[in-house]
């Protein structure tokens, strides 16, 4: 009965790399056997669709177990999620969640508690998402400049803002992280307690900074 880790970071993800959610897993006792990294991959990728998902998947066996830090490793969408946990399930395999407290989302409780979070993530990226097209629009009409993109990906900026209310060092979430220190420092001090403000502003930079360069090409 193994236990397999796996980690995926997207191509957008500045700062992020599997590293970091390795770590995690060690620092929480688990004890891996192998860790599966899926390197500049979008969560938008169905995860039976990804490489390095179907190896380990393939090298694993009934009763075995797959570790995962967060549950959005596994994709953006509720349903997709849930097609995982459902086929893994089917195969006798556990799948736990360190965002859930290494719970088993693949028993009825775990499966309840996942179908909640997992909506209202999509909720929330939806209701994001909305705000973005209505800020960019907004932006168009009144000709106003975003400037350049932000340094560090929402995500990434999350984890920092729960390291500092731990009271971790920013030279320690810096290295934890691969942000510099004064970059942390600064995007937490503005930002911290606005991370919806955050992530729509996020995407409104990258998306005006694209913009930008199609018009230059």
């Amino acid at each position: 009965m193994a236990v397999y880790g796996y980690g995926r970071v997207s191509t957008d993800n500045k700062g992020q790399t599997t590293d970091n959610q390795k770590k995690a897993m060690a620092d929480a006792g688990f004890n891996v056997a192998e860790f599966f990294s899926e390197d500049g991959v979008s969560g938008s990728i169905k995860a039976f669709s990804r490489p390095v998902f179907s190896r380990m998947l393939a090298q694993c066996a009934s009763a075995d177990t797959i570790c995962i830090t967060m549950v959005d490793r596994l994709g953006r969408s509720a349903s997709d999620i849930l097609n995982v946990v459902e086929e893994l399930k089917a195969r006798g395999i556990k799948l736990r969640v360190m965002q859930f407290d290494g719970m088993d989302i693949t028993s009825s409780m775990g499966k309840m508690v996942l179908t909640c979070m997992a909506a209202m993530a999509e909720l929330e990226r939806n209701i994001l998402i909305e705000r973005t097209v209505a800020g960019l629009a907004r932006t168009k009409e009144q000709g106003t400049k975003l400037g350049r993109p932000l340094t560090i990906a929402p995500d990434v900026l999350r984890q920092a803002v729960g390291m500092v209310r731990e009271k971790h060092t920013y030279q320690t979430i810096a290295g934890m992280l691969l942000v510099p220190k004064n970059t942390i420092h600064r995007t937490v001090k503005d930002w911290g307690d606005d991370m919806d403000g955050y992530t729509v502003e996020w995407n409104a930079r990258k998306e005006q900074y694209k913009n930008n360069l199609s018009k230059l090409a």
